[in-house]
């Protein structure tokens, strides 16, 4: 979890104080992966929807598909694999185009598509063709448009090209053209409909409205899913009312804008509110409520767009009935047009080996295991093996602090990250020194919301090299907003950039359990340096008895990709981390072998430096295999 945790949150804090425009659409993203992470875990973790909760789940054991291909000889026919993909998405791509030039529907082709390919691609090839189609049919009018000498040429020669040509950037370069800088300053600045709306037909007076007022060409339909963004409900709505085509559909692929906006009211999460007549008005001029919505549910891990299952679920419990249709298990109806595509076949030794693959890859999953979800499972040896390793001994010790963690990242947006957005937003803001601290302290938020404020702040702050570290902390005591003690299991998710965490360590008293945590967090990141400071700092709080010592924590999260750099910080903080468990001893039980197996089976890479090191890590047998996580 910390890796991806730390990532996320400061990869888009790290330029947190530019203009808004740039920075919503990233926090929001990178919000939403470290929400997916923390959702990780296997479908047989889940419960059944339909399953009484008092019914115990039977644990299918299957040992370890010993004659499965190891990981190069997977890497490989997944590379074979691949390549026989591009090449019959490039065969699709031409047929397809082939027969839009022979005049056939291009609804009937997007069907073809989907049969052959799936939805998606689908629905991204009819909307390419849509595109080009209104651009060939109004090319008269864009002509006249400055900046739209590039898109001309390129469509005098679309019969020459091969495949449906993209012009995403042509259209682009156009509307870069019509400056509205001063359009993004009055919805920063919080300006009325009215005007920005007037501000807004000012900037465009010279396109006309047959084009503006185009699902396929306009800029406004991409402003409309912005404005939802940036919560201006009603103004998102009155440009969908002025400009009614933009929300027009005539067919399943074209539902792209109210699934758009379907997605930004969960990530909002507006519908929690009591007030919702600009919502109202949204869902309307959008045509959500009109004719079925196509989309696939995604629920990928590190990609998924649950929030608009969210969204349809909260709309129906307000009384809007949405009907919309998940497109993932589907094919068309009826298929009328044969794109002549050759067969996507393996070879038959490397289909047999691909399949193995997946199944030594179903099989790491399977032995995969949320520590809170065991208990939904009737005992067996081996559920009884689980419940009796230190790995979930840890668990049930750190639960409390698992337990804050969890309802930290409970909600789609932080708290904090939130009033950081808004904060921005309402004061245009543009750069650190235009930040009043005391601003941020005057907030009512709770003490946990309020700790992740102080973190977030504090390193913007030691991020901007400007101030030393006591001219950092002199600035939040100054105001009063500091660290408390109260939630100090946080400190791991912060510790992959800055020196956040360093910073307030003379500051806080963390309890034995907290240390642990955070040692232990750092030992997985092999940041050697802060694990040195911390041990040193609270060495009567350090628990090397706990149920997982520092060296499990260090194998566990070890990559030997920072070693191929030998002179960087990682590859020296790595060894020093060799180096300190070669000299103060380590222990070799059953939990550091397990970690051991996963990587002589997924990276021998890493096994091989590790034996290196540690020869008595060497693994000679299999031994049974499992991860239980407490997050």
């Amino acid at each position: 979890m910390k890796k991806i945790i730390g990532t996320s949150i400061f990869a888009t804090l790290a330029a947190l104080f530019v203009l808004l425009s740039s920075q919503e659409a990233v926090l929001s993203e990178q919000v939403d992966v470290l929400q997916a992470n923390n959702n990780k875990g296997t479908d047989i973790e889940e419960l059944p929807k339909q399953a009484n909760l008092d019914t115990k789940k039977v644990y299918k054991y299957l040992p370890f598909p010993a004659n499965a291909p190891n990981e190069d000889e997977c890497l490989n026919v997944h590379v074979e694999k691949n390549l026989l993909t591009e090449k019959f998405t490039s065969n699709l791509e031409k047929s397809a185009y082939d027969s839009m030039k022979q005049g056939n529907d291009i609804n009937h082709i997007a069907d073809a598509i989907w049969d052959a390919y799936g939805w998606q691609k689908a629905q991204e090839w009819y909307y390419n063709a849509r595109v080009m189609q209104t651009l060939h049919a109004k090319q008269d009018v864009f002509k006249k448009l400055d900046g739209s000498d590039s898109l001309i040429r390129r469509l005098a020669l679309t019969e020459q090209a091969t495949e449906l040509p993209n012009f995403e950037h042509e259209l682009a370069m156009i509307w870069s053209n019509y400056q509205v800088k001063e359009l993004e300053k009055a919805i920063v600045d919080g300006e009325s409909d009215e005007i920005i709306f007037g501000l807004l037909s000012q900037k465009l007076s010279s396109v006309p409205h047959t084009i503006l007022n185009d699902p396929f060409v306009s800029p406004f339909t991409s402003l409309a899913i912005g404005l939802v963004k940036a919560r201006r409900y009603s103004l998102s709505a009155k440009v969908l009312t002025e400009y009614p085509n933009l929300a027009l559909r005539q067919g399943k692929y074209e539902s792209r804008l109210q699934v758009s906006i379907l997605k930004e009211l969960g990530i909002t999460e507006v519908l929690k509110s009591e007030e919702l007549s600009d919502v109202t008005a949204l869902i309307e001029a959008s045509n959500i409520l009109q004719d079925t919505i196509y989309y696939p549910h995604i629920d990928l891990r590190f990609f998924n767009n649950e929030v608009v299952k969210d969204t349809l679920v909260n709309l129906k419990n307000k009384g809007f009935n949405v009907h919309y249709i998940h497109t993932n298990e589907l094919k068309p109806e009826r298929v009328n047009l044969n794109l002549n595509l050759p067969e996507q076949t393996l070879p038959a030794d490397s289909q047999a080996k691909l399949d193995l693959c997946k199944e030594k890859r179903g099989w790491w999953r399977s032995r995969q295991f949320k520590h809170q979800a065991l208990d939904k499972f009737e005992s067996s040896a081996f559920i009884k093996q689980l419940t009796s390793s230190p790995e979930y001994q840890y668990c049930q010790a750190m639960k409390n602090s698992n337990e804050g963690i969890e309802i930290l990242l409970k909600n789609k947006e932080l708290k904090a990250v939130s009033i950081i957005k808004s904060y921005i937003r309402e004061n245009n803001i543009s750069s650190l020194d235009a930040v009043s601290l005391e601003d941020f302290a005057e907030k009512e938020v709770s003490q946990l919301d309020k700790d992740v404020l102080v973190l977030l702040l504090s390193e913007q702050y030691l991020g901007a090299n400007k101030y030393s570290q006591k001219e950092v902390l002199d600035k939040f005591k100054a105001v009063n907003l500091t660290l408390s003690n109260q939630h100090l299991y946080i400190l791991p998710i912060f510790i992959k950039n800055g020196g956040a965490v360093t910073l307030w360590l003379d500051e806080v008293t963390p309890s034995q359990e907290e240390v642990t945590l955070l040692l232990n967090a750092l030992a997985e990141e092999a940041d050697f340096e802060k694990f040195s400071l911390v041990k040193s700092k609270f060495s009567e709080n350090v628990n090397d008895a706990a149920e997982l010592d520092h060296f499990y924590f260090f194998l566990k999260g070890f990559s030997s990709f920072s070693f191929s750099f030998g002179g960087n910080d990682a590859s020296r903080q790595n060894q020093d981390f060799v180096a300190y468990f070669q000299q103060n001893g380590y222990r070799v039980e059953d939990h550091h072998r397990r970690v051991m197996f996963k990587h002589k089976e997924s990276n021998a890479e890493d096994y091989q430096f590790l034996v290196s090191a540690f020869p008595d890590l060497e693994i000679s047998t299999v031994p049974e295999y499992f991860e239980v996580n407490c997050l």
